[in-house]
């Protein structure tokens, strides 16, 4: 397992890299339980998915925090 430097220590590296298959699309992605890292694709359309369960909150553009100088908006279609 690789390793990492974490609160200036080494320890393992528990989190797992999650990358779409080949014709694989964001809708059609399987992320299993745990610690994944998510391509932005498939994150965005899980983000989506779960805002437009509420009908009242699928009218309003979804914005999402900035982080490091990137934020995120997405218009419902």
């Amino acid at each position: 397992m690789p390793k990492i430097i974490k609160d200036k220590a080494i320890v393992a590296d528990d989190w797992h890299l999650l990358k779409l298959a080949e014709g694989e699309t964001p809708e059609s992605a399987t992320v299993p339980a745990g610690k994944q890292i998510v391509p932005l694709s498939v994150w965005l359309h899980r983000l989506y998915r779960r805002a437009t369960r509420d009908r009242r909150r699928a009218a309003r553009p979804i914005v999402l925090p900035a982080a490091r100088g990137l934020q995120c908006v997405c218009d419902p279609p």
